[in-house]
């Protein structure tokens, strides 16, 4: 079956057969929004998040080890075009994974073994490639006392911080960066003036068809 959807696939969209036979993939979804932005500033922020354990382990979050994690922070990128397609919001970055892997530590991850009840029954589903671009502390241990914030706005408000400030980034962006499609799912959410400025870009590779 496997087989067959991936002849389908480049049958529809033979850009992505032939990048297939040059380039080692990996893909990102983003909205239309900050595909514009990340291609005028020639830049992708590391916004994204991963948890790391000092002891190298993975812990679940009904397990008490858990929120004892500091983060790495990166980009989520994917193995599997069409997980992109589906959540990413319109916009489907491919990179070169040999040149990010020439500057970046890329690192499989996948989200869905963290979580706990039943989630775990096929952990490999997102094929998840982590671009690390940074780190932080765990936000809900103080840096001078080595103790945990008793204060939940304090704790709260250090976390938004952290969630709202990139670490490291993708830069520059042209250089790891083979093209970018369009998803036809998400094509009539997008503004013509963004969709004609996306589609004038010189890495723009076509609309992505099911």
């Amino acid at each position: 079956m496997k087989y067959i959807k991936k002849l389908y696939e480049f049958k529809v969209n033979p850009t992505l057969k032939t990048l297939t036979k040059q380039y080692n993939l990996l893909y990102h979804g983003l909205k239309s929004k900050y595909a514009t932005l990340a291609l005028e500033n020639n830049k992708l922020n590391g916004y994204s998040l991963q948890r790391i354990w000092k002891n190298w382990k993975r812990y679940q979050d009904d397990q008490p080890e858990y929120n004892d994690s500091d983060y790495l922070r990166g980009i989520s990128t994917t193995r599997d075009i069409e997980y992109a397609n589906r959540f990413g919001g319109g916009i489907i970055f491919i990179f070169d994974k040999d040149k990010l892997k020439s500057k970046f530590k890329i690192l499989p991850y996948n989200w869905g073994y963290n979580i706990g009840n039943g989630y775990r029954s096929n952990i490999k589903r997102e094929k998840e490639e982590f671009v690390i671009t940074g780190f932080d502390k765990n936000y809900l241990i103080n840096s001078i006392t080595g103790e945990k914030y008793d204060d939940e706005d304090i704790v709260f408000n250090k976390y938004i911080d952290m969630i709202e400030s990139p670490k490291g980034a993708i830069d520059p962006l042209d250089k790891y960066l083979i093209g970018f499609f369009i998803s036809e799912i998400f094509i009539d959410t997008i503004d013509i003036k963004t969709l004609n400025k996306l589609k004038s870009n010189k890495l723009y590779l076509g609309i992505y068809k099911l």
